[in-house]
């Protein structure tokens, strides 16, 4: 019989996958950046170009929902005990994926801006982003970010509920 899966994750334990799966995210959007290298290159594709940014998006997207659909787990999931399934206890769907993916890029994104308008001299910011974003604070950011990815991760989030799955121990 399989491992017992009653208890739901905790926001902390989830937290902490996240950021081991985010390591191994940075390495794959690093190869999938390194492919496009020779079209931005040859000028067939711009390096600010939209195309681009849904390329990376769909990356991501493919590396979280590859897991999730195929054994419920990333590799964070995996080291922290953690799996995603159905409320009655099957595999999600692509679909669902989607959705708990699509829903989780809010936080993400505040996540990103606060942590470019923090790092990223104000100088290569003005090229980007209009006054208002750059009249944003990046403390401000990243604080809301980092709350609603804890939010985010509690028990019964609007992610969960949307997608109808969730995210249980395996004990």
């Amino acid at each position: 019989m399989s491992m017992i899966e009653t208890e739901k994750a905790s926001a902390l334990r989830q937290l902490i996958s996240l950021i081991y799966d985010g390591l191994l995210l940075i390495a794959v959007l690093l190869i999938a950046s390194a492919i496009t290298i020779p079209l931005t290159h040859a000028g067939i594709i711009k390096p600010n170009s939209p195309l681009l940014s849904l390329y990376l998006l769909t990356v991501c997207f493919l590396f979280y929902a590859s897991f999730w659909v195929h054994g419920g787990q990333t590799l964070g999931m995996h080291v922290w005990h953690i799996r995603i399934k159905q409320k009655d206890g099957s595999a999600i769907t692509w679909k669902q994926a989607l959705i708990r993916f699509l829903s989780s890029l809010p936080a993400w994104g505040i996540l990103t801006l606060g942590l470019i308008r923090q790092f990223v001299p104000e100088k290569i910011q003005a090229n980007y982003f209009t006054d208002w974003i750059l009249a944003l604070s990046p403390a401000w950011l990243l604080v809301i970010a980092c709350i609603w990815l804890v939010i985010d991760h509690w028990e019964n989030s609007w992610r969960d509920k949307l997608s109808g799955t969730f995210m249980v121990m395996k004990q």
